[in-house]
Protein backbone atom coordinates (compact mmCIF):
# COMPACT_ATOMS: atom_id res chain seq x y z
CA UNK A 1 0.00 0.00 0.00
CA UNK A 2 1.04 3.38 -1.07
CA UNK A 3 1.96 5.77 2.33
CA UNK A 4 0.21 8.57 0.80
CA UNK A 5 -3.06 6.31 0.96
CA UNK A 6 -2.35 5.28 3.87
CA UNK A 7 -2.04 8.84 5.48
CA UNK A 8 -4.81 10.05 3.81
CA UNK A 9 -7.31 6.93 5.12
CA UNK A 10 -5.88 7.23 8.40
CA UNK A 11 -6.38 11.04 8.61
CA UNK A 12 -10.04 10.92 7.66
CA UNK A 13 -10.85 7.53 9.86
CA UNK A 14 -8.95 8.19 13.33
CA UNK A 15 -9.32 11.66 13.60
CA UNK A 16 -11.94 12.98 15.89
CA UNK A 17 2.47 18.06 -2.61
CA UNK A 18 2.04 18.29 -5.59
CA UNK A 19 3.50 20.85 -8.13
CA UNK A 20 3.05 24.17 -8.10
CA UNK A 21 -0.60 24.87 -9.97
CA UNK A 22 0.42 25.91 -13.91
CA UNK A 23 -1.00 29.11 -15.27
CA UNK A 24 -3.09 26.94 -17.82
CA UNK A 25 -4.90 25.29 -15.30
CA UNK A 26 -5.97 28.34 -13.85
CA UNK A 27 -10.43 28.57 -14.19
CA UNK A 28 -11.32 31.17 -16.32
CA UNK A 29 -14.07 31.83 -14.91
CA UNK A 30 -14.55 35.08 -12.99
CA UNK A 31 -13.89 34.74 -8.86
CA UNK A 32 -16.58 36.07 -6.53
CA UNK A 33 -16.80 39.65 -6.38
CA UNK A 34 -15.33 40.19 -2.97
CA UNK A 35 -15.76 43.98 -3.32
CA UNK A 36 -13.06 46.32 -1.43
CA UNK A 37 -9.66 45.07 0.00
CA UNK A 38 -11.38 44.85 3.38
CA UNK A 39 -14.77 44.51 3.58
CA UNK A 40 -16.42 41.80 2.06
CA UNK A 41 -13.51 38.75 1.75
CA UNK A 42 -14.52 35.86 3.87
CA UNK A 43 -10.87 34.61 5.78
CA UNK A 44 -10.36 31.22 7.57
CA UNK A 45 -10.47 31.80 11.54
CA UNK A 46 -7.21 29.39 11.76
CA UNK A 47 -3.77 31.16 10.73
CA UNK A 48 -1.24 29.75 8.36
CA UNK A 49 2.20 29.11 9.75
CA UNK A 50 4.93 28.99 7.59
CA UNK A 51 7.67 26.59 7.81
CA UNK A 52 10.48 28.90 8.97
CA UNK A 53 7.71 29.40 11.73
CA UNK A 54 8.36 33.27 11.55
CA UNK A 55 5.12 34.34 9.30
CA UNK A 56 1.74 33.37 9.51
CA UNK A 57 -1.04 34.85 7.62
CA UNK A 58 -5.11 33.97 7.11
CA UNK A 59 -5.98 32.16 4.28
CA UNK A 60 -9.60 32.86 2.15
CA UNK A 61 -12.54 30.75 4.01
CA UNK A 62 -12.91 27.73 1.51
CA UNK A 63 -9.40 27.83 0.31
CA UNK A 64 -6.67 25.09 -0.12
CA UNK A 65 -3.31 25.25 0.99
CA UNK A 66 -0.14 23.05 0.93
CA UNK A 67 3.19 22.92 1.75
CA UNK A 68 6.32 22.51 -1.43
CA UNK A 69 10.13 21.27 0.12
CA UNK A 70 12.76 22.49 -1.37
CA UNK A 71 15.64 25.57 -1.03
CA UNK A 72 15.91 27.52 1.71
CA UNK A 73 12.60 27.13 3.82
CA UNK A 74 10.39 25.97 0.96
CA UNK A 75 7.31 27.61 0.13
CA UNK A 76 3.51 27.92 0.92
CA UNK A 77 0.74 27.82 -1.71
CA UNK A 78 -3.01 28.84 -1.15
CA UNK A 79 -5.18 27.71 -3.76
CA UNK A 80 -9.11 29.47 -4.55
CA UNK A 81 -11.72 27.14 -3.81
CA UNK A 82 -13.45 27.88 -7.13
CA UNK A 83 -9.02 27.41 -8.96
CA UNK A 84 -9.17 31.14 -10.23
CA UNK A 85 -6.21 32.18 -8.37
CA UNK A 86 -3.41 30.71 -6.34
CA UNK A 87 -1.07 32.40 -3.74
CA UNK A 88 2.41 31.47 -3.69
CA UNK A 89 4.70 32.79 -0.07
CA UNK A 90 8.16 32.05 0.55
CA UNK A 91 10.75 33.67 2.98
CA UNK A 92 13.68 34.06 0.78
CA UNK A 93 17.17 34.67 2.36
CA UNK A 94 20.11 37.19 0.85
CA UNK A 95 23.51 37.73 2.05
CA UNK A 96 23.52 41.08 1.04
CA UNK A 97 22.43 42.38 4.46
CA UNK A 98 22.03 45.75 3.09
CA UNK A 99 19.24 44.95 0.02
CA UNK A 100 16.00 46.38 1.07
CA UNK A 101 12.22 45.01 0.13
CA UNK A 102 12.29 47.55 -2.64
CA UNK A 103 15.47 46.14 -4.00
CA UNK A 104 13.71 42.92 -4.00
CA UNK A 105 10.79 44.11 -5.49
CA UNK A 106 12.38 46.03 -8.66
CA UNK A 107 14.47 43.05 -9.23
CA UNK A 108 11.57 40.59 -9.12
CA UNK A 109 9.47 42.71 -11.64
CA UNK A 110 12.40 43.33 -14.31
CA UNK A 111 13.28 39.86 -14.43
CA UNK A 112 9.39 39.16 -15.15
CA UNK A 113 8.77 42.16 -17.58
CA UNK A 114 12.29 40.51 -19.38
CA UNK A 115 10.43 37.43 -20.31
CA UNK A 116 8.75 36.72 -23.27
CA UNK A 117 8.13 34.26 -26.36
CA UNK A 118 7.07 36.72 -29.27
CA UNK A 119 6.73 40.28 -30.38
CA UNK A 120 2.77 40.36 -29.21
CA UNK A 121 3.60 38.98 -25.88
CA UNK A 122 5.74 41.03 -24.00
CA UNK A 123 4.81 41.57 -20.60
CA UNK A 124 3.67 45.20 -19.31
CA UNK A 125 3.81 46.88 -15.86
CA UNK A 126 0.04 47.77 -14.52
CA UNK A 127 1.27 49.42 -11.11
CA UNK A 128 3.60 49.74 -8.63
CA UNK A 129 3.28 50.99 -4.92
CA UNK A 130 6.28 51.51 -2.71
CA UNK A 131 6.44 52.01 0.82
CA UNK A 132 3.62 50.44 1.87
CA UNK A 133 2.76 50.00 5.63
CA UNK A 134 1.41 46.38 6.52
CA UNK A 135 1.03 46.18 9.84
CA UNK A 136 4.01 48.11 10.68
CA UNK A 137 6.45 46.74 7.98
CA UNK A 138 7.47 49.10 5.21
CA UNK A 139 6.29 46.54 1.67
CA UNK A 140 6.31 46.83 -1.46
CA UNK A 141 3.82 45.98 -4.45
CA UNK A 142 3.94 45.43 -8.05
CA UNK A 143 1.47 43.82 -10.47
CA UNK A 144 2.58 42.62 -13.80
CA UNK A 145 0.43 41.61 -17.43
CA UNK A 146 1.70 38.31 -19.27
CA UNK A 147 0.24 37.76 -22.53
CA UNK A 148 -0.61 33.91 -23.54
CA UNK A 149 -0.17 32.76 -27.04
CA UNK A 150 -3.45 30.86 -27.49
CA UNK A 151 -4.23 29.10 -31.14
CA UNK A 152 -4.21 30.65 -34.88
CA UNK A 153 -4.90 33.96 -34.33
CA UNK A 154 -6.59 33.92 -31.31
CA UNK A 155 -4.42 35.44 -28.26
CA UNK A 156 -4.45 33.16 -25.04
CA UNK A 157 -6.18 34.56 -21.68
CA UNK A 158 -3.70 36.96 -20.43
CA UNK A 159 -1.99 36.14 -16.69
CA UNK A 160 -1.29 38.62 -13.94
CA UNK A 161 1.05 38.06 -11.37
CA UNK A 162 1.32 40.17 -8.23
CA UNK A 163 4.21 40.48 -5.62
CA UNK A 164 3.93 42.18 -2.48
CA UNK A 165 7.91 42.19 -0.58
CA UNK A 166 8.25 42.66 3.07
CA UNK A 167 11.07 42.74 5.39
CA UNK A 168 12.06 40.45 8.47
CA UNK A 169 15.10 40.85 9.29
CA UNK A 170 18.34 42.13 7.32
CA UNK A 171 18.56 40.12 4.45
CA UNK A 172 15.06 37.91 5.10
CA UNK A 173 12.37 38.62 3.37
CA UNK A 174 8.33 37.47 2.91
CA UNK A 175 7.08 37.27 -0.63
CA UNK A 176 3.42 36.68 -1.46
CA UNK A 177 2.76 36.18 -5.17
CA UNK A 178 -0.83 36.22 -7.13
CA UNK A 179 -1.24 34.51 -10.00
CA UNK A 180 -4.37 34.68 -11.64
CA UNK A 181 -6.04 35.44 -15.13
CA UNK A 182 -6.96 38.73 -16.45
CA UNK A 183 -11.02 38.26 -16.04
CA UNK A 184 -10.69 37.34 -12.66
CA UNK A 185 -7.95 39.78 -11.53
CA UNK A 186 -10.32 42.35 -9.98
CA UNK A 187 -11.97 39.84 -7.66
CA UNK A 188 -8.27 38.21 -7.07
CA UNK A 189 -6.66 41.29 -6.35
CA UNK A 190 -8.70 42.08 -3.67
CA UNK A 191 -8.52 39.35 -1.77
CA UNK A 192 -4.49 38.75 -2.39
CA UNK A 193 -4.39 42.65 -0.55
CA UNK A 194 -6.67 41.18 2.10
CA UNK A 195 -4.79 37.86 2.90
CA UNK A 196 -1.47 39.94 2.52
CA UNK A 197 -3.07 42.70 5.17
CA UNK A 198 -3.33 39.90 7.90
CA UNK A 199 0.45 38.80 7.68
CA UNK A 200 1.99 38.40 11.20
CA UNK A 201 5.74 38.10 11.87
CA UNK A 202 6.25 35.87 15.17
CA UNK A 203 8.61 36.59 17.45
CA UNK A 204 10.57 32.60 18.00
CA UNK A 205 10.37 33.87 21.65
CA UNK A 206 6.87 34.38 22.04
CA UNK A 207 5.96 31.05 20.31
CA UNK A 208 8.53 29.45 22.44
CA UNK A 209 6.48 30.79 25.75
CA UNK A 210 3.36 29.87 24.26
CA UNK A 211 4.83 26.44 23.48
CA UNK A 212 6.18 26.14 27.04
CA UNK A 213 3.50 27.08 28.88
CA UNK A 214 1.05 24.72 26.65
CA UNK A 215 3.12 22.58 27.20
CA UNK A 216 2.84 22.59 31.10
CA UNK A 217 -0.87 23.00 31.33
CA UNK A 218 -1.20 19.22 29.08
CA UNK A 219 1.40 17.80 32.10
CA UNK A 220 -1.08 19.12 34.56
CA UNK A 221 -3.79 17.79 33.01
CA UNK A 222 -2.72 14.31 32.24
CA UNK A 223 -1.88 13.95 36.15
CA UNK A 224 -4.55 15.36 37.53
CA UNK A 225 -7.29 13.14 35.62
CA UNK A 226 -8.95 10.57 37.91
CA UNK A 227 -11.04 7.17 37.38
CA UNK A 228 -13.83 9.49 37.18
CA UNK A 229 -13.01 12.05 34.09
CA UNK A 230 -11.79 8.22 31.84
CA UNK A 231 -15.12 6.54 33.29
CA UNK A 232 -17.45 9.57 31.79
CA UNK A 233 -15.32 9.88 28.85
CA UNK A 234 -15.60 5.99 28.46
CA UNK A 235 -19.38 5.72 29.16
CA UNK A 236 -19.55 8.69 26.11
CA UNK A 237 -17.96 6.44 23.78
CA UNK A 238 -19.58 2.51 24.40
CA UNK A 239 -20.86 1.30 21.18
CA UNK A 240 -21.13 5.00 19.55
CA UNK A 241 -21.28 5.76 15.75
CA UNK A 242 -20.61 8.37 14.11
CA UNK A 243 -21.18 9.63 9.86
CA UNK A 244 -18.71 11.14 8.09
CA UNK A 245 -19.87 13.41 5.37
CA UNK A 246 -19.44 16.33 2.63
CA UNK A 247 -22.78 18.76 3.68
CA UNK A 248 -24.80 19.45 0.80
CA UNK A 249 -25.67 23.21 -0.14
CA UNK A 250 -28.76 22.23 -0.09
CA UNK A 251 -29.19 20.90 3.26
CA UNK A 252 -30.70 17.63 2.30
CA UNK A 253 -28.87 14.45 4.00
CA UNK A 254 -29.97 12.59 -0.07
CA UNK A 255 -27.58 15.13 -1.39
CA UNK A 256 -24.68 14.83 1.36
CA UNK A 257 -21.42 13.22 -0.40
CA UNK A 258 -20.22 9.93 2.11
CA UNK A 259 -17.08 9.13 3.04
CA UNK A 260 -17.00 7.35 6.07
CA UNK A 261 -18.43 5.73 9.36
CA UNK A 262 -17.27 4.13 12.46
CA UNK A 263 -18.29 2.76 15.37
CA UNK A 264 -16.36 3.19 18.73
CA UNK A 265 -16.33 0.98 21.89
CA UNK A 266 -14.84 2.46 24.77
CA UNK A 267 -15.17 0.49 27.90
CA UNK A 268 -13.18 -0.62 31.58
CA UNK A 269 -11.38 -4.39 30.72
CA UNK A 270 -8.53 -6.77 30.46
CA UNK A 271 -5.23 -6.41 28.04
CA UNK A 272 -6.37 -10.12 27.13
CA UNK A 273 -9.10 -8.62 24.93
CA UNK A 274 -6.28 -7.12 22.27
CA UNK A 275 -6.04 -11.56 21.76
CA UNK A 276 -9.71 -11.07 20.02
CA UNK A 277 -7.83 -9.13 17.60
CA UNK A 278 -5.97 -10.05 14.49
CA UNK A 279 -2.44 -10.47 15.52
CA UNK A 280 -3.08 -9.18 19.18
CA UNK A 281 -2.11 -12.27 20.84
CA UNK A 282 1.61 -11.16 21.32
CA UNK A 283 0.59 -7.98 22.80
CA UNK A 284 -1.97 -9.44 25.27
CA UNK A 285 -0.11 -10.54 27.83
CA UNK A 286 -0.73 -10.43 31.05
CA UNK A 287 -4.14 -10.96 29.87
CA UNK A 288 -5.32 -10.11 33.49
CA UNK A 289 -3.91 -6.63 33.20
CA UNK A 290 -6.99 -4.07 34.08
CA UNK A 291 -7.07 -0.74 32.37
CA UNK A 292 -9.35 0.96 29.65
CA UNK A 293 -10.11 0.04 25.90
CA UNK A 294 -10.84 1.70 23.04
CA UNK A 295 -12.21 -0.30 19.59
CA UNK A 296 -12.56 0.77 16.45
CA UNK A 297 -14.03 0.24 13.39
CA UNK A 298 -14.36 1.90 10.54
CA UNK A 299 -15.26 1.78 7.00
CA UNK A 300 -14.19 4.81 4.32
CA UNK A 301 -14.61 5.13 0.59
CA UNK A 302 -12.86 6.40 -2.04
CA UNK A 303 -13.43 6.89 -5.57
CA UNK A 304 -11.86 3.31 -6.22
CA UNK A 305 -11.39 1.82 -2.89
CA UNK A 306 -13.22 0.33 0.04
CA UNK A 307 -10.89 0.53 3.34
CA UNK A 308 -12.00 -0.84 6.37
CA UNK A 309 -9.95 -0.10 9.45
CA UNK A 310 -10.34 -2.13 12.76
CA UNK A 311 -8.47 -0.72 15.54
CA UNK A 312 -8.06 -1.92 20.02
CA UNK A 313 -6.01 -0.18 22.02
CA UNK A 314 -5.41 -0.93 25.49
CA UNK A 315 -3.76 1.03 28.46
CA UNK A 316 -2.99 0.64 32.52
CA UNK A 317 -5.15 2.43 34.50
CA UNK A 318 -1.67 4.56 35.59
CA UNK A 319 -0.73 5.62 32.37
CA UNK A 320 2.42 3.38 32.34
CA UNK A 321 1.89 0.87 29.94
CA UNK A 322 -0.36 0.15 26.65
CA UNK A 323 -0.26 -1.41 23.45
CA UNK A 324 -2.42 -1.41 20.65
CA UNK A 325 -3.39 -3.59 17.14
CA UNK A 326 -4.50 -1.40 14.42
CA UNK A 327 -5.27 -3.22 10.63
CA UNK A 328 -6.06 -1.70 7.45
CA UNK A 329 -7.30 -3.91 4.58
CA UNK A 330 -7.85 -2.13 0.87
CA UNK A 331 -9.97 -3.38 -1.07
CA UNK A 332 -10.64 -2.52 -4.82
CA UNK A 333 -14.06 -0.69 -4.98
CA UNK A 334 -14.69 -2.12 -8.64
CA UNK A 335 -13.64 -5.32 -7.49
CA UNK A 336 -14.57 -6.09 -4.19
CA UNK A 337 -13.49 -10.00 -4.05
CA UNK A 338 -10.22 -9.09 -5.15
CA UNK A 339 -6.93 -10.07 -3.38
CA UNK A 340 -6.89 -6.95 -0.45
CA UNK A 341 -4.06 -4.79 0.53
CA UNK A 342 -3.38 -5.49 4.17
CA UNK A 343 -1.38 -3.34 6.58
CA UNK A 344 -1.01 -4.00 10.90
CA UNK A 345 0.52 -1.79 13.13
CA UNK A 346 1.39 -2.82 16.86
CA UNK A 347 2.39 -1.07 19.59
CA UNK A 348 3.53 -1.43 23.20
CA UNK A 349 4.41 1.25 25.28
CA UNK A 350 6.38 0.84 28.44
CA UNK A 351 6.88 4.08 31.08
CA UNK A 352 9.14 5.77 28.24
CA UNK A 353 9.98 3.33 25.91
CA UNK A 354 7.49 2.96 22.90
CA UNK A 355 8.17 -0.04 20.44
CA UNK A 356 6.23 0.00 17.30
CA UNK A 357 6.01 -2.54 14.60
CA UNK A 358 4.40 -2.14 10.83
CA UNK A 359 3.66 -5.15 8.67
CA UNK A 360 2.29 -5.04 4.96
CA UNK A 361 0.42 -7.58 2.66
CA UNK A 362 4.14 -8.20 1.34
CA UNK A 363 5.63 -9.35 4.23
CA UNK A 364 7.97 -6.38 4.63
CA UNK A 365 8.12 -4.66 8.64
CA UNK A 366 9.11 -1.57 9.26
CA UNK A 367 10.52 -0.90 13.21
CA UNK A 368 9.93 2.21 15.22
CA UNK A 369 11.61 2.14 18.61
CA UNK A 370 11.14 6.04 20.00
CA UNK A 371 11.63 7.22 23.33
CA UNK A 372 8.74 9.49 24.77
CA UNK A 373 8.05 12.00 27.54
CA UNK A 374 5.65 9.73 29.42
CA UNK A 375 4.02 13.02 31.37
CA UNK A 376 3.21 14.78 27.84
CA UNK A 377 2.28 11.93 25.62
CA UNK A 378 -0.95 10.38 25.41
CA UNK A 379 -1.78 7.03 25.16
CA UNK A 380 -3.69 5.62 22.50
CA UNK A 381 -6.80 5.30 24.54
CA UNK A 382 -6.28 9.14 25.49
CA UNK A 383 -5.56 10.31 21.69
CA UNK A 384 -9.33 9.06 20.81
CA UNK A 385 -10.92 10.07 24.06
CA UNK A 386 -9.11 13.10 24.26
CA UNK A 387 -11.77 15.74 23.84
CA UNK A 388 -14.34 13.87 25.91
CA UNK A 389 -11.61 13.48 28.38
CA UNK A 390 -10.93 17.41 28.21
CA UNK A 391 -15.13 18.29 28.52
CA UNK A 392 -15.09 15.62 31.48
CA UNK A 393 -12.05 17.51 33.65
CA UNK A 394 -13.64 21.33 33.19
CA UNK A 395 -10.12 21.90 31.03
CA UNK A 396 -9.92 25.12 29.18
CA UNK A 397 -7.20 27.17 27.65
CA UNK A 398 -4.17 25.82 24.92
CA UNK A 399 -2.61 22.51 25.99
CA UNK A 400 0.25 20.78 23.71
CA UNK A 401 0.95 17.07 23.90
CA UNK A 402 2.89 14.38 22.31
CA UNK A 403 1.81 10.86 20.23
CA UNK A 404 2.30 8.25 18.35
CA UNK A 405 0.97 8.93 14.90
CA UNK A 406 0.26 5.88 12.56
CA UNK A 407 -0.26 8.98 9.82
CA UNK A 408 3.54 9.70 10.22
CA UNK A 409 4.78 6.84 11.73
CA UNK A 410 6.41 9.03 14.21
CA UNK A 411 5.75 10.61 17.68
CA UNK A 412 4.00 13.83 16.54
CA UNK A 413 2.92 16.88 18.47
CA UNK A 414 -0.52 18.51 18.99
CA UNK A 415 -2.34 21.65 20.11
CA UNK A 416 -5.46 21.44 21.76
CA UNK A 417 -7.51 25.03 22.69
CA UNK A 418 -10.75 24.50 24.59
CA UNK A 419 -13.29 27.37 24.97
CA UNK A 420 -16.35 27.14 26.89
CA UNK A 421 -19.48 29.37 26.19
CA UNK A 422 -22.79 29.04 27.89
CA UNK A 423 -24.18 27.45 24.70
CA UNK A 424 -21.54 24.99 23.46
CA UNK A 425 -17.98 23.74 24.69
CA UNK A 426 -15.43 23.84 21.10
CA UNK A 427 -12.08 21.92 21.41
CA UNK A 428 -9.69 23.29 18.58
CA UNK A 429 -7.33 20.90 17.27
CA UNK A 430 -4.29 21.00 15.20
CA UNK A 431 -2.25 18.38 14.73
CA UNK A 432 1.79 18.75 13.86
CA UNK A 433 3.23 21.38 11.73
CA UNK A 434 -0.49 21.75 10.37
CA UNK A 435 -1.82 25.25 11.48
CA UNK A 436 -5.49 23.80 10.52
CA UNK A 437 -7.35 23.16 12.95
CA UNK A 438 -10.11 20.24 13.47
CA UNK A 439 -13.02 21.80 14.92
CA UNK A 440 -15.10 19.64 17.66
CA UNK A 441 -18.45 20.70 19.29
CA UNK A 442 -19.81 19.69 22.28
CA UNK A 443 -23.61 20.45 24.02
CA UNK A 444 -23.41 22.10 26.93
CA UNK A 445 -23.45 19.21 28.60
CA UNK A 446 -20.47 17.59 27.60
CA UNK A 447 -22.31 15.19 24.61
CA UNK A 448 -20.66 15.16 21.33
CA UNK A 449 -22.07 17.51 18.67
CA UNK A 450 -19.77 16.79 15.36
CA UNK A 451 -15.86 17.41 14.52
CA UNK A 452 -15.09 19.85 11.46
CA UNK A 453 -11.88 18.43 9.68
CA UNK A 454 -9.64 21.00 8.45
CA UNK A 455 -10.57 22.40 4.66
CA UNK A 456 -8.12 21.22 2.53
CA UNK A 457 -8.54 17.24 3.61
CA UNK A 458 -11.43 16.83 1.58
CA UNK A 459 -12.28 18.19 -1.37
CA UNK A 460 -15.25 20.43 0.68
CA UNK A 461 -15.33 20.51 4.40
CA UNK A 462 -16.20 17.17 5.88
CA UNK A 463 -17.86 16.67 9.02
CA UNK A 464 -17.80 13.82 11.51
CA UNK A 465 -21.49 13.78 13.83
CA UNK A 466 -22.96 11.08 16.08
CA UNK A 467 -25.74 8.73 14.09
CA UNK A 468 -27.80 6.05 14.85
CA UNK A 469 -26.72 2.51 13.14
CA UNK A 470 -29.98 2.26 11.70
CA UNK A 471 -30.25 5.46 10.09
CA UNK A 472 -26.55 5.30 8.94
CA UNK A 473 -27.31 1.72 7.15
CA UNK A 474 -30.63 3.39 5.24
CA UNK A 475 -28.64 6.36 4.80
CA UNK A 476 -25.89 4.18 2.90
CA UNK A 477 -28.17 1.45 0.88
CA UNK A 478 -30.29 4.63 0.10
CA UNK A 479 -27.43 5.71 -2.28
CA UNK A 480 -26.09 2.28 -3.13
CA UNK A 481 -22.91 2.39 -1.21
CA UNK A 482 -21.13 -1.13 0.23
CA UNK A 483 -22.08 -1.27 3.98
CA UNK A 484 -21.46 -4.44 6.07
Amino acid sequence: MKKQTRIAVLTALLASASAPLAAAQLSRQPGRSTGTTTAMVTLSDQPVALESGRVRFYPPAGSTWQRFRGLGNGSTQVTAEDQSWFINVQTPASTNLDQTAADVADAISQQLLQSQSGPRLTPTLLSRERNLIVNGLTAERFYVRQPQPGKGNRPGTPIIRGYTVLPLEPGLFATFELVTTEPSFADSRATFETVVATVEVVDPDDDQASLASATDAAKSFLTDLTSEDYLRAINANTNAWHRLAEPASTGRITDDRELSYRRVNARVGNRGELAQSAGGNQLASPQNERGYLVGIDSRYLTPEQIVDSRGTFFMTSDRRREAWVLTLTIRDRANPKSTPLIWTERGVRENDQLRVRVTQSDGSVAAFDPTVDPDITLTQVERFLLGDLLVAAGASGDHAFQHWSSNTTSVTQRRDTITRLPESITVSSTMGADTRAQITRYNPDGSFRSTALPTGAHQQPAVWTPVQPQRLAGIWRDKGLPID
